[in-house]
């Protein structure tokens, strides 16, 4: 009995030993370290709408509550953008395409260059500073978007690389599958929206651009807006006939002839303001070609870029024009000031691709130290020179007060335009906008030439601090002869040349009208048909 009862008690220690071994092994837990999505922008209509996102991972996520975000009120949620192709459900190696019209908007781009910008993929809208937020980033066309820092701060972008581009509306930037750098993102010129990338295919884009020409010095930039290295050494300038000089034998400013994509080389190059590289010998008015050789400057399959400012007709347009890159009688309108450059928006061949800046930025991305300044043009367009009428055009981009303005014919004859009485417009000139005013000196003794009517030499003034100062001397034109009291002062604006006047018929029924180019008396015709008030015929 007693035998008994010590093996069962045995066996229930046993049972009780074993029970608790297998208790154990129940409550034992196994530490799992938490995945990170693998979700990229993998495709981007960087001129366009479109945006493709792919699952790099091995795990289906959700990213409707994921949003994309170029800078300050461009975030937007994946979810509620309209989709092209996929679903917001990515399984592993799934693309979602979606429509996302900030790309291309102001506030996506930087410094309001188009077909630049910074996009950034984040987990939530939590904070878009925050690096903690953000999965993915790439920048193209320049450095310095709003989302860079964020990007670099992640971990996932090397400051001021960028993705170069050529701003062409057809092609898209691809993700090559790894890395997190610009050399992991390619232009395409054949998109693959819904499909994967085939970077093996990706061509290779060669483009050398002028970027920006100081019209009135010798400065040239020149910029590799392409994906591959170029080596332009052997590549010339020319304006037109004695001009043509080899890029490589120019004095370097900064920057190398061995271009990387996204790199600039600023040369001197004398001939700018020569008067062979003018128009017609007027000085800030030019046509710039830049050649691939000097196998013939009149051969447009090697010229591979031009600009042509303050008038048209120079030797190279008709060989701009031929190679497609130019469009006839186009030109960059300049204000004649020494200190200004002209500079290229990105993208596009045509006159309004460029503009005048205040602030050049030779071996920087242009409008880099500030945003172009708007340049005022205010133009002397229809003179009533037996009368009393004149117009004023304003052909520029601003909006600007002339009230402030003077017109002068010469000593005793200076009135401010905002006293003098108007026949139709306003002195607040919106762009394009017509102002006519009654200026009653046009045909008095103290506004002729030598007393004789019919004759005159009108200047537009932004001021009356001094009217032999050609600083101050917006416009001129002189008609019936020459040697008017303000042509000296025009011809040192560089806005006329000495001796040029307007033949008149002293037909007081007559006008004279501008031809909306240039600075001399070709570009002003008299007509039987006035037109004050509208545009001249």
């Amino acid at each position: 009995m007693k035998k008994t009862n010590l093996l069962s008690i045995l066996m229930l220690a046993l049972l009780l030993i074993t029970s608790c071994d297998s208790d154990d092994d129940l409550n034992t837990t196994t530490e799992t370290t938490p995945t990170t999505p693998n979700i990229v922008l993998n495709e981007i209509e960087y001129l366009g709408d479109s945006v493709e996102i792919r699952n790099n991972g091995n795990e289906t996520v959700d990213i409707s509550d994921f949003f994309l975000c170029l800078g300050p009120t461009t975030y937007r949620q994946i979810g509620a953008l309209p989709v092209v192709s996929g679903s917001t459900t990515l399984e592993p190696g799934a693309l979602l395409v979606v429509t996302y019209d900030q790309i291309n908007s102001a506030a996506g781009q930087i410094s309001n260059v188009s077909g630049t910008g910074g996009l950034g993929l984040y987990i939530n809208n939590s904070g878009f500073a925050n690096a903690a937020n953000l999965v993915d980033f790439v920048q193209w066309g320049a450095s310095g978007s709003t989302r860079e820092t964020t990007a670099v701060e992640a971990g996932i972008w090397t400051d001021g690389e960028f993705v170069p581009v050529v701003n062409n509306p057809a092609n898209s930037i691809i993700f090559d599958g790894m890395g997190n750098s610009a050399s992991d993102f390619s232009e395409t010129t054949t998109p693959s929206f819904g499909t994967d990338n085939d970077v093996a295919t990706a061509p290779m884009v060669r483009s050398v651009v002028l970027n920006e020409v100081e019209f009135l010095g010798d400065r040239v930039e020149i910029l590799n807006n392409g994906n591959v290295d170029v080596d332009i050494s052997d590549y010339f300038l020319c304006l037109g006939p004695g001009t043509y000089r080899q890029v490589g034998a120019l004095p370097v400013v900064s920057g190398s002839t061995m271009l990387a994509p996204g790199e600039f080389l600023v040369v001197t190059y004398d001939p700018i303001n020569s008067m062979a590289g003018q128009i017609n010998g007027v000085s800030g008015t030019g046509g710039l070609g830049l050649y691939i050789d000097n196998t013939g400057f009149g051969d447009p399959s090697t010229i591979s870029d031009f600009v042509q400012w303050g008038d048209s007709g120079s030797s190279r347009e008709t060989t701009a024009v031929a190679a497609g890159i130019w469009t006839m009688g186009d030109f960059v309108s300049v204000t004649s000031t020494a200190t200004n450059s002209i500079i290229y928006d990105g993208m596009g061949d045509e006159a309004s691709d460029f503009s005048e800046t205040t602030t050049p930025s030779f071996g920087m991305e242009n409008g880099m130290a500030s945003p172009p300044a708007a340049v005022i043009s205010l133009i002397l367009n229809e003179i009533e020179y037996l009368g009393d009428r004149v117009e004023i055009f304003n052909n520029s981009d601003v909006a600007v007060d002339i009230s402030g303005y003077f017109l002068c014919l010469g000593p005793g004859t200076y009135r401010q335009i905002g006293n003098l009485p108007i026949v139709s417009g306003n002195t607040m000139m919106e762009p394009g906008d017509f102002l006519v005013v009654t200026y009653d000196q046009i045909n008095t003794t103290a506004g002729q030439i030598n007393n004789d009517s019919g004759t005159g030499g009108l200047g537009l003034y932004i001021n009356a601090t001094g009217f032999g100062n050609p600083d101050n001397l917006m416009d001129f034109v002189q008609w019936g002869g020459s040697g008017s009291v303000r042509e000296t002062t025009a011809v040192a604006a560089g806005i006329w040349t000495m001796g040029d006047f307007v033949s008149v018929t002293n037909t007081a029924a007559n006008s004279i009208e501008y031809d909306g180019s240039g600075d001399t008396a070709a570009d002003f015709n008299e007509t039987t048909m006035p037109s004050f008030g509208s545009a001249n015929q």
